[in-house]
């Protein structure tokens, strides 16, 4: 996935081809919860420290025409959670034992194709649309010598819908990303605000980002917290 991220510089960069936002997020980002179990069994379900915080970036950029647009985004995100396990349990593969350190490395990167239908009032607009998310996800246990891990890619539905309002000088934002069904479900939230400068915007924001899978193999779902800074141009 990573070979994508190229391809996209280079197409914002090309003469040819003129976008209307091209956005820089610089997040930290705290767990709110995190729970797995694999398999999904009863007495396997670990529980991991709200306390874990890390920090990451998105990249997000919208090519936009009269009533409509297209937006890709990449967002890494991984965290590191250290705890001592209060009872045996199974991961994968492997055992794992009672009052022994242990570390889980958490991945979650998302890339996010979408098309957006706008309607605009004055410099302002709302949007609603689909996206295509490629999940690109990872579970990773170690205790001492023992190590084992669990990966998982594929692509997810979501539903998109934001408010964008403009005024002179300010600008407040916030957008919808999400979905949910029987055996999982997948949301990012934010809001942002933010001030228009010469040749670009500089906003402030909150993002609350979460969702999880529940079903015959794996059972997991985290929420994520976020603050962070954003460049536009």
């Amino acid at each position: 996935m990573n070979k994508l991220i190229p391809i996209f510089i280079l197409l914002a960069l090309s003469p040819d081809l003129a976008f209307s936002s091209i956005k820089l997020e610089v997040l930290s980002t705290g767990s709110t919860y995190n729970y797995f179990a694999l398999p999904p069994e009863s007495g396997n379900r670990i529980d991991l420290s709200d306390t874990s915080k890390s920090g990451a970036f998105r990249v997000f950029y919208e090519k936009g025409y009269k009533d409509w647009s297209w937006t890709f985004l990449y967002a890494p995100l991984e965290l590191e959670y250290n705890f001592t396990s209060t009872k045996n349990f199974n991961f994968n593969s492997t055992t794992f034992t009672t009052n022994t350190s242990t570390k889980v490395n958490y991945k979650f990167n998302s890339y996010r194709l979408g098309y957006r239908r706008i309607h605009r009032f004055n410099k302002s607009r709302f949007y609603y649309g689909g996206l295509l998310k490629i999940r690109d996800a990872e579970i990773c246990v170690t205790q001492n010598n023992n190590s084992d891990c669990y990966d998982n890619i594929g692509p997810v539905p979501l539903l998109n819908i934001g408010l964008d309002f403009n005024g002179e000088t300010f600008y407040l934002a916030t957008n919808i990303d999400g979905l949910s069904s029987s055996k999982g479900s997948a949301y990012d939230i934010n809001i942002e605000a933010g001030m228009k400068l010469e040749k670009m915007k500089v906003g402030f924001g909150a993002r609350r980002l979460g969702g999880g899978a529940d079903n015959e193999t794996v059972t997991n779902f985290a929420a994520f917290q976020s603050y962070y800074i954003s460049l536009s141009f």
